[in-house]
């Protein structure tokens, strides 16, 4: 008898045992997770203030701009979902034309974590010294449902017409994507900032009201940097940093907003609640050759407006929803820069 007993308590204990290691692994899950999607208060407290305290101008003059930007890019870096609604202007003139000439808003929607990604667009024109919808569409389960002011009805279009691989083109606000680890997000800032040296230079962050509610304004440059036998390189290490985070930028749903050899100028308005941007203004700065020289002073000089939200989980277009199709516009001023 005595040896079933054994058996038995032997089997427990590897059971039990067993038991132990799931509930490790189970727990190691969900702090990872947790420490993925987190908001990352120390690097806001290295910023020089918490989320959710008052911001004023005496706190900001305390506050360290660089560790501010590097709190705002790890936070978007490690948002799962992104939706950004941008409009962009091939260049400098164009966007100074619009309102008088017309415009293009397109807004993406991306799951990071499962590939995701859908958009809407909504196509402005003056008629007689006033912007008029024109168009629109919306991208669903891989066809493009679109209204004209013609008709005044929805039509939708062949079944192939907006694929995730044509959408990623030109998806989120063409600097950070979403989707990284705690791990990862350090990663790309340690590779962004210090592979050659540090391209970013921040300046002072002040305060700014929009519609009752108080932003920080940070205004960020990226200049080209020498890397080697590559010449100079500005937008493109945005995409070396994601690889050197592991992610490869080819197949994400991520590419970057201007050549690879631009740099670019932005001003943020950053959410003091959730240290993530609500709005930026972008501008290209021109390409430079391989001896740091600008090959064409008005090459790839494009401007865009960006506005976001980080939804807690990303969903399509619903055709069936009145909300999902009214026309898409910006509530941040064209002037705000």
């Amino acid at each position: 008898m005595r040896q079933p007993r054994r058996r038995r308590a032997a089997a427990l204990v590897v059971a039990l045992v067993l038991v132990l290691i799931v509930l490790a692994i189970s727990a190691a899950s969900v702090a990872w997770i947790s420490t993925a999607r987190r908001s990352t208060a120390a690097f806001d407290e290295k910023a020089g203030f918490k989320p959710g305290m008052e911001i004023n101008e005496a706190v900001l003059a305390e506050t360290d701009a660089d560790a501010l930007y590097e709190a705002m890019l790890r936070n978007q870096l490690m948002r799962p979902v992104h939706q950004v609604t941008m409009e962009h202007y091939s260049n400098p003139q164009w966007f100074e034309d619009s309102e008088r000439l017309g415009h293009t808003v397109r807004q993406t929607r991306v799951d990071y974590e499962h590939y995701r990604v859908t958009e809407a667009d909504a196509d402005y024109e003056v008629v007689d010294g006033t912007q008029v919808l024109h168009a629109q569409s919306r991208c669903v389960d891989g066809g493009s449902h679109r209204w004209s002011e013609y008709t005044g009805t929805w039509s939708k279009r062949p079944q192939d017409s907006c694929t995730p691989e044509l959408i990623k083109v030109g998806s989120g606000d063409g600097i950070a994507p979403g989707g990284l680890s705690a791990q990862q997000a350090d990663r790309y800032l340690r590779y962004l900032r210090g592979e050659f040296g540090d391209p970013v230079s921040v300046g002072r962050p002040t305060l700014f009201e929009h519609d009752g509610e108080s932003y920080v304004r940070l205004p960020v440059k990226v200049t080209p940097l020498r890397t080697g036998d590559a010449g100079y390189t500005g937008m493109m290490l945005f995409q070396w940093a994601l690889i050197a985070a592991g992610i490869e930028p080819l197949t994400y749903p991520y590419s970057n907003g201007g050549a690879g050899a631009s740099g670019v100028e932005v001003t943020y308005y950053i959410d003091p609640d959730t240290t993530l941007p609500a709005y930026s203004f972008q501008r290209m700065t021109p390409v430079l050759n391989s001896a740091g020289e600008m090959k064409d002073p008005g090459e790839w000089l494009s401007v865009r407006r960006a506005e976001y939200a980080f939804p807690e989980r990303w969903l399509p277009y619903d055709p069936a929803d009145p909300r999902d199709l009214e026309p898409i516009a910006l509530t941040w001023h064209r002037d705000i820069r």
